[in-house]
């Protein structure tokens, strides 16, 4: 449970910080837009990756997995792509806190998943 909740508090954080800095900002559609579905996997992934490194910091290391090369192969993007994507998805407030909702109902879910499989 604790988890849970340094995680949702991680994403919350996140989502204040992205909603009060772009707040009237106009922010152009990048070049290499990504889908809402793809960003919102991006997110997951970025979510669940930092979850990993807070419970565990030596997990990620042992595996030799660095989070933002993971995330960058994994979408077959570079850092560019991702933070102007992620600019231009901040600044549309609806949208962003949306996308952040639903990764985390899809935590909840899933968390609540593996809960049930414990006796």
């Amino acid at each position: 449970m604790i988890e849970y909740k340094k995680m949702k508090n991680i994403i919350l954080v996140l989502l204040c910080i992205s909603s009060i800095s772009c707040q009237e900002k106009t922010v152009p559609e990048p070049d290499n837009l990504l889908s809402d579905e793809q960003m919102e996997e991006i997110i997951y992934d970025i979510t669940i990756l930092q979850a990993a490194h807070n419970i565990s910091p030596d997990i990620l290391n042992e595996k030799k997995i660095v989070s933002n090369e993971f995330i960058f192969k994994k979408y077959k993007i570079d850092s560019t792509i991702f933070f102007q994507n992620y600019k231009f998805y901040a600044s549309k407030t609806k949208k962003f806190k949306q996308m952040h909702k639903k990764v985390i109902e899809r935590i909840v879910a899933e968390k609540a998943a593996l809960d049930s499989l414990k006796l």
